[in-house]
C-alpha cells in the first residue's frame, strides 16, 4: 500500500489549494483511497474470480457509504444556515439533489452490505462470533438511519417549500442524529 501515500499527500496538499481543477483532483485521490480499503478488509480473502467480485462489491459498498456520511455534515451546516430567508431556497435545492443521491447510495450501501454478508457465509464463519454482533449492531444502526433519512425525505423535505421553521428545525436535528449513528 506504499503507492497509495502519494495519492494521500496529494489529497491533503489538495486542501490548501483553490479551483476547481484542485477540487476534482481532491474527489479522485479520496476515491482511489477509500476504495483501496477492499483490497485489504475482509473482501482480501477471496481468490480469483469471487475475490474480484468480492472486493468490487466492497469497493461500491465503501464509495457509497463514503458519499452518504460524507455528505451528511454539509447537508447538516446548510440547513443551519437556511434560517436566513434569503439561503432557504439553496438550501432546499441542496437537500432534494442529497435525497435523490442518497436513495441510490443507500440502496447501494444495503444490497452491497447484504451481499457483503452472504460472500462471508461463504467461508461457513457461523455462529457467536464479535464479527456476527458487530454485524448485527451495524445492520441496527443503518437501519435506524435510513429510518430517519426516509423520514426526512417522505415527510419533512415537501413541507420545505412552505414557510415551516419547524420542518427545517426536525429535519436539522434528524439528520444530525443521522450522522450520529
Amino acid at each position: 500500500m506504499n503507492h497509495l501515500k502519494p495519492l494521500a499527500l496529494a489529497l491533503v496538499a489538495g486542501c490548501f489549494v483553490r479551483g476547481k481543477l484542485a477540487r476534482w483532483l481532491q474527489l479522485g485521490a479520496a476515491t482511489v483511497l477509500l476504495a483501496s480499503l477492499a483490497l485489504v478488509g475482509h473482501a482480501a480473502m477471496d481468490d480469483g474470480t469471487l475475490g474480484l467480485l468480492h472486493r468490487g462489491n466492497d469497493m461500491i459498498h465503501l464509495l457509497a457509504a463514503g458519499f452518504w456520511l460524507g455528505a451528511l455534515p454539509p447537508l447538516a451546516m446548510s440547513l443551519r444556515h437556511a434560517r436566513q430567508p434569503e439561503l432557504l431556497a439553496p438550501a432546499i435545492i441542496a437537500l432534494r439533489r442529497f435525497s435523490g443521491l442518497g436513495i441510490f447510495a443507500v440502496a447501494a450501501i444495503l444490497v452491497t452490505g447484504i451481499a457483503n454478508a452472504l460472500l462471508i457465509l461463504n467461508h461457513g464463519r457461523l455462529g457467536p462470533s464479535p464479527y456476527w454482533v458487530l454485524l448485527g449492531v451495524k445492520t441496527v444502526l443503518v437501519l435506524g438511519m435510513v429510518g430517519f433519512a426516509l423520514v426526512n425525505r417522505v415527510r419533512l423535505v415537501p413541507r420545505l417549500s412552505g414557510s415551516s421553521g419547524a420542518a427545517l428545525r426536525v429535519l436539522r436535528r434528524n439528520t444530525l442524529v443521522e450522522l450520529a449513528l
